[in-house]
């Protein structure tokens, strides 16, 4: 389901604008695996085991505006994405999506549509394969590099029977994060496993 916008359609890819800053964050094409760094907050090879049906629920880390809380608020993002197509629930969605969320208003109306018709959606969690998130401005801006896996899935109908589905795949998520009492999403990039975010 993870797709970037193509002449035919799919998903949209919301660039991320948070000027300057993020220049200098720029990273390299070779997707080598994050090592710890004075400036930001890397892990890799983190499996979520978060059910896709049952309601994700936020770890205490991001009740803190630093790297460890950005690092959560990525990862409950993703547990979100999961959750939303399984469930139709789009509440904690919209919580943590900012306005600003291109890409989050574009799930958003995704969602909605499967369930209007009456649809669902069946797939194992996503896992994360590596993460890293960096500190842009104390206790307020954040980036995050994630490469997640997307287990295939498949959309069915209200009786069961079997309507679309995806193969899945891996992807690049760069995400702009902001702090104002409480984690939001500003903004999505989906990219190839080793494309550079364009920042």
């Amino acid at each position: 389901m993870l797709r970037r916008r193509t002449a035919q359609g799919a998903f949209a890819i919301a660039l991320l604008t948070l000027g300057p800053a993020l220049a200098a964050c720029a990273l390299d094409d070779d997707p080598a695996p994050p090592t710890p760094t004075a400036d930001g907050r890397e892990t890799s090879a983190s499996t979520s085991s978060v059910d896709p049906v049952v309601r994700p629920i936020p770890d205490a880390a991001m009740t803190s505006p630093d790297e460890a809380g950005a690092a959560a608020a990525a990862e409950y993002f993703v547990q979100l994405y999961d959750y939303s197509f399984a469930s139709g629930n789009l509440e904690p969605w919209n919580g943590l999506a900012s306005e600003t969320c291109d890409f989050c208003r574009d799930i958003a109306a995704d969602v909605a549509e499967i369930g209007q018709s009456g649809n669902r959606t069946l797939n194992e969690p996503t896992s994360i394969v590596t993460s890293r998130v960096w500190m842009i401005e104390p206790a307020k801006w954040f980036g995050a590099d994630l490469i997640v896996r997307e287990a295939p899935s498949t959309q069915v109908d209200a009786t069961g029977a079997t309507v679309a589905t995806d193969d899945g795949g891996e992807f690049r998520l760069a995400l702009a994060l902001s702090w104002a009492d409480g984690w939001k999403v500003d903004e999505v990039d989906v990219l190839d496993p080793d494309e550079a975010p364009k920042w």
